[in-house]
């Protein structure tokens, strides 16, 4: 008996489980000011000294808000060419940052009472005063910004030459994303429009169930009508409309995914006229049109198929309830609207696409640009479709 292995999680799983966009942007910003935190605190890391982490954690607040401060103001001055202003305003944030720091940390001394720690540094062991005048000389906020500029003031122009960098490398991230995106929207512009082109062939291969050289069927065609011309006109009328019909299904497309809707319009005539034919012109129908479908470009086959199903399921015969084809285009859309009595007897076989066709056809060929509605009620059926042309 042989066992599988089946692994417990699936690669497609594990992609999953990545971190989105997001939350690794977080996680990098978490783990730069984690750096950036342990920097400010060699010595003791170094001498294997205690590390004042509430006064070290809280006097990195500045740090932080001020290069934030600085990537949504100054960065953004310098994206727009504007580089003196950029200027200015970052050197101004350096000052406001020391100061802020300064009063930042007399506030943490004397209301809280932690002990005046800088960057791993000592203020009180600096100066080397008694605890008491040092407390005096450097208890005011004045002092403590002095401090700060003096000693620590370079270390902070890294914060407003970093915040540039990160949106530097922030902004060249989305270029390349943006492009990225766009080469892949044309990527699939392109597959849908050979899967339009695709669709285009298959309708007309699966509207007349194409299997024969087209050359034998219409010289066929022409010969069943030759012959039928004495016989009988509406023999003939068939014979011609037929081949009308196929060689419109069937003819060899000329590069082009759409043709002229007064064609399409053509082959629902043919299509209503010759199953008049084959009834007597008993079928109850009436079909419209209106506006200028001379200047009009549509897909091809596309309106045949809600015909088709209107014949398979529809009661035609009832002069109170006639099959109704309506078609109406303009400079903007082309609407159709079909509406049939639902037959309680047997149905004919569709030759159509099928629906489901269709509306692929739809979302290929018109994406966003179309509406189709199909109402089932319990007595008729009813379609309606939009086309922005």
């Amino acid at each position: 008996m042989s066992i599988l292995y089946q692994p417990s999680l699936h690669f497609s799983q594990l992609k999953s489980l990545s971190f989105s966009p997001t939350l690794r942007k977080v996680l990098w910003q978490v783990v730069g000011w984690g750096v950036w935190i342990l920097s400010t605190v060699p010595n003791p890391i170094i001498d294997g000294e205690p590390i004042a982490w509430g006064i070290t954690l809280l006097m990195a607040i500045p740090s932080v808000l001020f290069f934030y401060i600085n990537l949504r103001t100054s960065f953004k001055l310098l994206a727009q060419d504007k580089i003196f202003a950029a200027l200015s305003s970052a050197l101004s944030l350096w000052i406001l940052l020391i100061i802020f720091k300064g009063f930042w940390l007399a506030f943490l001394v004397n209301v809280f009472g932690f002990e005046p720690i800088v960057d791993g540094i000592n203020i009180l062991e600096r100066h080397n005063k008694d605890a008491t005048i040092a407390r005096s000389m450097v208890g005011s906020s004045g002092h403590y910004a002095g401090f700060i500029m003096g000693a620590l003031g370079s270390r902070e122009v890294y914060v407003i030459l970093i915040s540039f960098i990160y949106g530097y490398v922030q902004r060249v991230v989305g270029l390349q994303r943006e492009l990225s995106e766009i080469a892949e929207v044309r990527q699939q512009e392109a597959l849908q429009k050979q899967e339009l082109q695709k669709q285009v062939v298959d309708a007309r291969l699966k509207s007349l169930k194409y299997q024969i050289n087209p050359h034998f069927l219409f010289n066929s065609l022409n010969f069943l009508y030759a012959q039928s011309l004495p016989l009988s006109d509406k023999l003939s009328r068939a014979t011609l409309l037929l081949s009308e019909m196929m060689r419109y299904a069937l003819r060899e497309s000329n590069g082009e995914a759409k043709v002229p809707l007064a064609d399409e319009v053509q082959h629902l005539e043919n299509f209503l006229e010759f199953h008049q034919l084959r009834f007597a012109y008993r079928l109850q129908i009436d079909f419209e049109t209106d506006g200028a479908i001379q200047f009009r470009r549509i897909m091809p086959l596309l309106l045949i198929t809600f015909v088709e199903n209107a014949f398979k399921y529809g009661e035609l015969h009832d002069p109170q309830y006639p099959l109704e084809i309506k078609l109406r285009a303009d400079t903007e859309k082309l609407t159709f609207f079909v509406k049939n009595k639902k037959r309680s007897g047997p149905k004919e076989n569709s030759t159509g696409i099928g629906l489901d066709n269709v509306q692929r056809r739809l979302q290929l060929g018109y994406p966003d640009r179309h509406a189709l509605s199909i109402t089932d009620e319990e007595d008729f059926f009813i379609t309606e479709l939009m086309v922005v042309l």
